[in-house]
């Protein structure tokens, strides 16, 4: 909708980065800057569903597990730079 902005090395449009969020860059600053671990907080928001519900798989059919194995990647490719930090 809008034109993309190509900020803190990542690529923006309508509020939202496309590419992976430096999430480590933030708290290694501070850590520079000589902050504790403790005082630091990262606030992050991600997009979509952030929650992956839990399931019973075992009586998934080829089609149902196709499903879920893209909800699974959906998930961690949504929160991939938070869980890696």
């Amino acid at each position: 909708m809008f034109k993309t902005i190509d900020i803190w090395d990542s690529l923006w449009f309508t509020g939202s980065a496309i590419y992976e969020i430096d999430v480590l860059g933030p708290i290694n600053h501070c850590r520079e800057l000589g902050y504790k671990d403790e005082f630091i907080n990262v606030d992050a928001i991600v997009s979509g569903n952030p929650k992956l519900t839990s399931v019973f798989a075992n009586m998934y059919n080829a089609f149902a597990i196709i499903e879920r194995t893209t909800e699974v990647m959906d998930y961690y490719e949504m929160i991939f730079g938070v869980v890696k930090a």
